[in-house]
Parts: C-alpha cells; structure tokens; sequence
C-alpha cells in the first residue's frame, strides 16, 4: 500500500545482526479521597498539599502508556490527598513534554512519565536542550510492554514469514507506520528491517490510535504497535497479529507466536516507562512520591489488569530505577550506534 504522507528515511538493510534490544494530554483531572495519613510526611521539601501533581507525558491520549498513567494517577491521587492531573504534550518523540519537566520547580508538583525514547534523544538531535538523565531525578517505575507486528486484514497475510515475502517483493512500495524517531515502533521494525533484508517505507504518527486508523482504513499495510492497545482489533479480526516482541507468547493472544519464534531473536524488546522528577527536588519529597506511586501499583487488580494485556509492573524504587535507566540508555544508544542512527 502507498501513501504519500510525511516520510522519514531509515537504515538500509545489512547482514549484520544487531543486539538484542530492551528485555525488560488533553489534560484530565483524577481527584481522590484523602487517605495520606498513611504516608510518611518529610518535614522539608514538601509541596504545597492544596496544588495538584501534575504527570507529563510526551505522546497521546488513548496510548497504552496514557491508559495506565490514568489508572495509576487514581491510586496516587487517593494515596496522596491531592488531585494527579495527566497532561499529554506530544511531539517530538517526548522531548516537548520532557524539556517541559525539566524546568519545572523541583518541588514534587510536577513529574515526567519518562518512556525509552527519551533516552536515545542526545542520538537523533545534537542540540537537546536538556540531558534526559542529569536533569531529573528517578521516582518509581511505572509498567513495560511488548509490542505486536500487526497487518491489514484485506493483505490475507497469516505469520510474519508471508509479511517478509511482501516486504521484499512491494519494497518501498509497502508503507508502514511509526510514532516517531526513536519510539519502540520505529526501533522494532528498524530490528525487521537489518535482520531480515526488508526495507518498507515509514509513515509518521503522533501515536497509536492515529496508526490504527490508517491501518483500518488500508493506509498503510502494517506496523508494529504496543501490544496492550491492540489486543482487543486483533481479537475481534480488525487487525491481523503475526508477531509479539516478547520473549514468550502473550497470554491474552496466545496464538501469535513471538518473534523470537518466527525465526527473529533479535527483534525481541519491550517499552516502559517510568516517573522521574526536575533535577533538585528533595530527596524527602521523592520518597514521600513513591509511597503513592508504588502502593497504588501493588493494589489488588492492578498488576492483573496489566497483565490480561501483555503489560507488566514496572516496580522499581528510585535506586533500582536509576541503574536501570543507566543500563537501558549505554544500550539503547550502542544499539542506534549500530543501526547507523545519528544526529542530523
């Protein structure tokens, strides 16, 4: 299928196999009870209890990163006493929302739901103004997700081995949608593309649900999209699912096989994401912030709500949240080294 929408130049296939990749706002107002007595208050550093905590995300409403930063913004808000407003800023691969929360005052009323593409943004854009890791602090983890390569039911396409014939006979002429320089999307099928000697054109998009839409309307012809979001257009035939980006199969669509078993190891990763606070804030109101966030995560139904989607608890405390960031972003950004993505 092609489109004549905005196209965005990837690397060219070539024999060699990459590392595996990661194993692992329209503004809405979430107010609850005030069940804060629970929580240790820190004497200093303490936001004003009457302003609300404010969670920017840089992509849009109805993601599946958006849906479970709602359900947490409730558990939080009932936690913390205060209302836990989700504001969507997207563009940019999240830098907009980013570059937002990181001039923020470092007082616990602002918060940043950081996915990985943040990470890997000092490898797309030379002059970032901000550092994605010197200038915030690490909160709490939040959930990651694998992703599905999914088709156009009208291409009659049943596994990811007849995607890879179409591939390579249409070439450029199959068009394939992305969120953004960097996102899983484009990283997944960056994967595809280097290990199995495709090379299909990249359609952008702010998110998921506009990638649905051109996929339901035979825009494009397929696209690798977060699984959580998916699963219900795969289920009821809108959608054809070939291949998961987990290491195992998801219990929700235990028919699609994973890419691993497709033949694709290397094409196994995931998304997450996680709540960092402005560089400067204190330490007291960190930890007074996680008490919310990671009760709220651990509450009855919560985990198993995300895991019927292929989701899971990212549950990770500033320490452990820290030195996985570290770790994701020296691979994240060997792994752009070696797919020959770099600054312009």
């Amino acid at each position: 299928m092609v489109v004549s929408p905005r196209r965005i130049p990837v690397p060219q296939p070539s024999p060699a196999r990459p590392r595996a990749a990661l194993h692992y706002l329209r503004r809405r107002r979430v107010v609850g009870v005030a069940l804060a007595g629970a929580l240790p208050r820190p004497a200093g550093g303490q936001p004003d209890p009457r302003r609300p905590v404010r969670v920017l995300f840089g992509f849009t409403a109805g993601s599946t990163p958006d849906v479970i930063l709602r359900m947490l913004a409730e558990g939080m808000s009932e936690r913390l006493g205060r209302p836990v407003l989700v504001e969507n800023r997207p563009g940019a691969v999240g830098a907009i929302a980013a570059e937002a929360a990181a001039r923020a005052t470092p007082d616990g009323s602002t918060l940043l739901l950081m996915p990985h593409s943040v990470l890997v943004l000092p490898a797309l854009r030379r002059d970032l103004p901000f550092d994605p890791v010197a200038d915030f602090v690490p909160v709490a983890g939040m959930a990651a997700a694998p992703l599905l390569l999914v088709a156009d039911p009208a291409l009659g396409l049943r596994n990811v081995a007849e995607f890879l014939a179409l591939a390579r006979a249409r070439g450029d002429r199959l068009a394939y949608g992305m969120s953004g320089l960097g996102a899983s999307p484009h990283l997944a099928m960056a994967l595809l593309a280097r290990t199995a000697g495709i090379a299909p054109t990249p359609v952008a998009f702010r998110g998921d649900p506009e990638i649905f839409t051109a996929l339901l309307s035979g825009q494009i012809g397929a696209a690798f999209v977060l699984a959580p979001t998916a699963v219900a257009l795969v289920r009821e035939g809108r959608l054809t699912g070939l291949g998961v980006t987990s290491g195992t199969r998801l219990p929700a669509l235990p028919e699609v096989p994973t890419m691993a078993e497709a033949g694709l190891p290397a094409v196994t990763l995931a998304s997450w994401w996680g709540l960092v606070a402005p560089r400067g804030t204190p330490e007291l109101t960190v930890a007074h912030l996680e008490a919310a966030i990671r009760p709220a995560l651990a509450a009855p139904g919560f985990a198993a709500r995300l895991h019927a989607t292929g989701a899971e608890v990212l549950d990770l405390g500033p320490a452990e949240l820290g030195a996985f960031i570290g770790r994701e972003r020296a691979r994240l950004l060997t792994l752009f080294s070696e797919l020959g993505l770099t600054p312009p």
